[in-house]
């Protein structure tokens, strides 16, 4: 038998560390404006202040956003440095 049919270690790809980050990267981005867009929207409607509201729900998920972005970022790039420090 030869071991190129035998399945590999336990080991992850190079690249999932990556994906894992884009994907909780990307949900940070959309689901914030969404649901302040979804809110803003609700709420310009019942106070009939288009579109200020909705502006205003939009520019503080943004910046919501901006500021869980740095960290889950500085957060991955510290466990990608440890991964890699593990394996030498």
């Amino acid at each position: 038998m030869t071991d190129v049919n035998k399945p590999k270690s336990t080991e992850k790809a190079w690249w999932t560390d990556a994906l894992a980050m884009f994907t909780r990267l990307s949900i940070w981005i959309a689901v914030p404006v969404i649901l302040a867009s979804l809110l803003g929207s609700f709420l310009d409607d019942k106070y009939n202040t288009s579109p200020w509201l909705l502006m205003s729900c939009v520019g503080v998920s943004f910046i919501f956003t901006m500021i869980v972005l740095v960290k889950e970022t500085m957060k991955s790039f510290k466990e990608i440095e440890e991964d890699s420090e593990n394996k030498k």
